[in-house]
């Protein structure tokens, strides 16, 4: 993943609008068409154009990440940043 180096990942909550599969058989008029908003609490460490990318840890002493998910810029709703306490 091509990280740019002028991106200093921080701690946020994401609100976003998350796809929906039906895996049962379903009458037409049975489905709920109303969105999923789902909200998840990480660290920004890429945001592009299109997409941004949550990351749920950080290691601090080796300045990593694990647990990413990149979502799609048109389905984020909100992004809050949060404060860290100071070390």
């Amino acid at each position: 993943m091509g990280q740019n180096m002028s991106f200093k990942p921080y701690p946020a909550l994401v609100k976003w609008l998350d796809a929906e599969s039906i895996d049962a058989w379903t009458e037409k008029d049975q489905v709920d068409h109303s969105l999923a908003p789902i909200v998840s609490i990480g660290w920004i460490i890429q945001q592009g154009n299109e997409s941004l990318t949550i990351a749920l840890n950080h290691d601090e002493k080796n300045e990593s990440f694990s647990c990413m998910m990149k979502i799609p810029k048109g389905m984020v709703l909100s992004v809050q940043n949060i404060k860290m306490p100071k070390k």
